[in-house]
């Protein structure tokens, strides 16, 4: 009797250590994280930029960030690791805001934001 006891308790042990393995571990692996570059930039065209107001930048939190982190150090470059579905958001949004205001597409569309010409770019590490 206690043989059959021991050998269910093992078998719940191992279960949830597979549990604990898999939704941590594995799951954590799936995630992709990439680095968004978003850099300063002049000498642009006016005709091919795009401009983000307050609003639309409040909308994705990580560019807000970005951006703010830009203006208060004088950096002109952050790079910021975070998810891939988070930076396709913004990157999605911006491009097709891009699209919909040139009816063209653009590799790295550049943006306007509070008057200073910005470019962002999602590399994967």
């Amino acid at each position: 009797m206690i043989e059959k006891k021991v050998i269910v308790l093992v078998g719940v042990v191992i279960l949830v250590v597979w549990l604990v393995y898999h939704f941590v571990v594995v799951e954590r692996e799936r995630t992709v994280f990439v680095i968004i570059t978003v850099e300063k930039v002049e000498d642009i065209p006016q005709e091919e930029i795009i401009e983000l107001t307050e609003e639309e930048v409040s909308v994705y939190p990580i560019l807000k960030c970005i951006l703010e982190e830009i203006e208060n150090t004088g950096k002109n470059r952050i790079d910021y690791k975070t998810t891939e579905s988070k930076s396709m958001e913004i990157m999605d949004y911006i491009e097709n805001k891009y699209r919909s205001k040139y009816n063209s597409l653009a590799g790295y569309p550049h943006f306007k934001y509070r008057e200073k010409i910005y470019i962002m770019v999602v590399m994967v590490p």
